[in-house]
């Protein structure tokens, strides 16, 4: 998937066609330009929050890894206490909602392989109600995408659905 940085300053209502609509997502929402130098405000105390450890334990590293998308990652140097996201911002609300859509057909295809489709009793992933405009988690990597508008945020460690579910509300509650 492919996801350019846009141009607005404020949240404004999206103008777009709406998306294919699948369970759980709501088609369209603002357009955001997070600030993503500083993980858009998402601090070392936040991530400590999700982790339940000391803020002061937690060091912040962020990093572009093209236009559009970057890498927030908060480590502690305790096994299993790492938190990491991927955040994409997409043109339009509607662009993102499609990349959801894309998203969820990528897993139901991977899903319906080897040596997934014998590991996948639930199927290739569950939407999840309540975060963000639409949020999706699959046993395949055991991780969680969610969409606010325009934004997409990716968490992939740690590998505890609930952590990654508060990491994902907390990050999108920064948009403004």
């Amino acid at each position: 998937m492919l996801f350019w940085a846009t141009g607005c300053k404020k949240p404004t209502p999206a103008a777009e066609a709406p998306a294919a609509k699948q369970s759980g997502q709501k088609e369209g929402g603002e357009s955001y330009n997070p600030h993503m130098a500083d993980c858009n405000g998402f601090t070392a105390s936040d991530a400590a929050a999700v982790l339940g450890l000391p803020a002061a334990k937690v060091t912040v590293e962020m990093e572009q890894l093209r236009p559009g998308n970057w890498r927030c990652m908060f480590e502690s140097g305790d096994l299993g206490k790492t938190l990491s996201f991927n955040v994409s911002v997409a043109p339009s609300a509607g662009d993102a909602a499609r990349d959801m859509a894309g998203y969820r057909s990528n897993l139901e295809t991977t899903g319906g392989v080897s040596p997934y489709k014998e590991n996948l009793p639930n199927g290739a992933y569950a939407d999840i109600s309540g975060v963000g405009d639409d949020a999706v988690w699959t046993d395949m990597d055991l991780s969680l995408q969610a969409r606010r508008g325009n934004v997409l945020v990716h968490v992939t460690m740690p590998k505890d659905k609930s952590l990654q579910t508060k990491a994902a509300e907390k990050f999108l509650s920064t948009l403004k």
